[in-house]
């Protein structure tokens, strides 16, 4: 929901219509520069969506989703991780508990999955999968990347494993900077 305090009003929007998708969410980011229209972007840490099995969504351990808002159309736009890791053939297991997003300078949406493979994920809507020229980001395509989270020091002690929480990230746009993506996370 969106409150405005100086006006006293409350504009509703309602996820309960993505169904099973719209379960247990966790992560918000306000996205009003990077795409060609203002987003709200929203994770759901365990999307509870058909073929998921029971459970509660607090701890089962299943795949999560991601939805945008466009603030301007009331458009909802939700990807299932489920969908997306068979389609890229990747294991769902590292889109599991997803906790964070946050859109970066570039637009590119960046997420933390903190489940059995801790990983960073990234969605860059600015390079289409195609590699066909970018345009304005206004589309529901992207070039998925999922980074595994490296352990500290020793791989077999599981206590060395980062589980990303929280993420921040920082794009060096400086006209004399060098170009990069600085990801934090805890």
């Amino acid at each position: 929901a969106q409150f405005d305090p100086a006006t006293a009003t409350l504009r509703v929007f309602e996820l309960a219509r993505l169904g099973a998708l719209a379960n247990n969410p966790h992560g918000i980011f306000f996205d009003f520069r990077s795409h060609l229209t203002p987003r709200i972007w929203v994770v759901h840490r365990n999307a509870l969506g058909p073929g998921s099995g029971q459970g509660n969504s607090q701890s089962d351990g299943n795949v999560g989703a991601l939805t945008y808002i466009d603030v301007n159309t009331n458009q909802v736009v939700t990807y299932d991780f489920r969908t997306v890791a068979a389609a890229a053939g990747i294991d769902e297991k590292m889109f599991k508990d997803i906790h964070a997003v946050f859109v970066d300078a570039r637009g590119t949406v960046w997420l933390t999955a903190h489940g059995e493979i801790p990983a960073i994920i990234e969605l860059d809507f600015d390079e289409p999968p195609d590699g066909a020229s970018p345009g304005r980001i206004n589309t529901h395509t992207a070039t998925l990347r999922v980074h595994k989270v490296p352990h500290r020091h020793d791989p077999s002690d599981e206590s060395a494993h980062l589980h990303p929480h929280a993420l921040q990230v920082v794009v060096d746009n400086d006209p004399n900077g060098n170009g990069e993506t600085y990801v934090w996370f805890i």
